[in-house]
């Protein structure tokens, strides 16, 4: 049996036409099988869009390298939005890391700063009532 490990990134976006286009055109560079892992845009209220490249369930091996991919862009897209906005307002994007073997569930976000979550901490958390 292998390691369980889960890898996801989301990118939430103000709904932007060449952004849609752009991610659009990423998905379509993707083999046909490994499309289905990159979900949206799923819109959202106020003029926002949603987008995640979700884990295959799989080793995830061949996947691995879209998702990097993936990861690049949404940073590109990131930077390149941030600097349209005088109040800094640019796509929020968060990489998750889970699974069935790791001790830990890790994040990281435009501040590209890893963030640990013990889950005995967050299961204690979420399941006790205040």
């Amino acid at each position: 049996m292998t390691y369980i490990r889960h890898n996801a990134v989301i990118m939430t976006s103000v709904e932007d036409k060449a952004v849609v286009a752009e991610i659009g055109a990423f998905r379509e560079s993707m083999p046909e099988d490994y499309q289905r892992f990159l979900v949206g845009p799923v819109m959202g209220g106020n003029g926002w869009i949603t987008f995640a490249m979700l884990p295959s369930g799989s080793t995830e091996t061949f996947l691995t390298g879209w998702r990097a991919a993936f990861v690049a862009l949404a940073y590109e897209i990131h930077r390149r939005e941030a600097a349209k906005w005088a109040d800094g307002s640019s796509p929020d994007i968060v990489q998750i890391v889970f699974g069935g073997d790791e001790p830990f569930t890790v994040v990281k976000d435009t501040t590209d700063e890893w963030i640990t979550v013990s889950r005995k901490v967050a299961h204690k958390y979420t399941t006790e009532q205040p």
